[in-house]
């Protein structure tokens, strides 16, 4: 009796593909080689498989170095001129990157720490009315802080040092103008300049201005050189650390030289209330008896210093 194939069968002919009459001609005669030819069959097929898995991901590859290299691409379009001029400049940012910040900090603090406080506001103002400039100082001097560090955190700005940080140098001009009112005020008897004398806002707005200008041009002049020294410039941090130690000693002899500058001016009459002078030396042997009693006296404060006895104090 002749039965056909159960279901399970058809199911499993039906998924196998039908072989050709050649192929079953082929399996009856060299069965051997109809095996190798199956194996080598299956083995063009993995290899093909291989292949193909092999080109989409070089192709999945290519896409994201396309993706990566647009973006790149994008950034430097939106990449400012201003950065792209610091970025080029790294290591090789001048002479002048070093040296303006650094003089703008010593012209600056020798002005400032002369004339405050012993001549602005205390030497032409009396002492009363000196409370609200006091108030007011610290909050002139922070503005210039504030400024750069919004400049620098949150703009670009401050990439490196650049001819529009040597503008800061304009706040350096009141300084001069100031300390020469500031001087005929007290030993002259010129009309404006003596206007000056014991009026408050006066007084204010020049000790105001040169607390500002202090205060912009201080913090300016560490930010540049500590750029100078970040950015891999040759003796950067060598400079700063220079520059550190020159500031300390800088703004020492400038208090002290005032201190001289005060004392030699109390003893001659160049004094609230009147200004009345107490000599009767010409304007040439007065300047330079003011220069040589001010630096003498400037020495014995810097001695009494070093001789002082803190135990005492104690």
């Amino acid at each position: 009796m002749i039965t056909g194939p159960s279901a399970k069968q058809l199911v499993k002919i039906m998924k196998e593909p039908a072989d050709s009459a050649i192929d079953l001609l082929f399996k009856k005669l060299f069965p051997e080689h109809y095996k190798e030819l199956q194996e080598r069959r299956e083995k063009d097929k993995q290899a093909a498989k291989a292949l193909e898995e092999k080109i989409k991901k070089e192709e999945s590859q290519e896409t994201v170095s396309n993706g990566s290299e647009s973006q790149t691409q994008q950034e430097q379009s939106s990449e400012t001129e201003r950065e792209k001029y610091c970025r080029e400049r790294v290591g090789n940012d001048g002479v002048g990157a070093a040296v303006s910040p650094a003089l703008m900090y010593w012209a600056t603090t020798t002005f400032n720490d002369f004339m405050f406080p012993s001549v602005l506001p205390y030497g032409i103002l009396q002492r009363d009315k000196c409370h609200i400039i006091n108030v007011l100082n610290p909050f002139f001097i922070l503005i210039g802080p504030a400024t750069l560090f919004v400049l620098d955190n949150f703009t670009d700005r401050f990439g490196c040092w650049t001819w529009y940080f040597d503008l800061f140098w304009l706040l350096f001009i009141p300084l001069p103008i100031i300390f020469t009112l500031a001087m005929k005020a007290i030993f002259t008897r010129s009309p404006s300049a003596r206007r000056i004398i014991n009026s408050q806002p006066r007084v204010a707005c020049m000790t105001l201005a040169a607390m500002f200008s202090f205060g912009c041009n201080e913090p300016l002049s560490y930010m540049g050189l500590g750029k100078y020294a970040f950015r891999q410039n040759p003796g950067g941090f060598t400079l700063l650390g220079y520059h550190i130690s020159s500031a300390l000693f800088c703004r020492y002899i400038s208090s002290k030289i005032a201190v001289g500058f005060s004392d030699t001016r109390l003893s001659l009459g160049y004094h609230l209330p009147k200004f009345r002078p107490n000599h009767r030396m010409s304007k040439r042997n007065l300047g330079w008896y003011i220069f040589r009693q001010t630096f003498k006296r400037t020495w014995q404060d810097a001695k009494g210093d070093i001789k002082l006895d803190i135990k005492k104090y104690l």
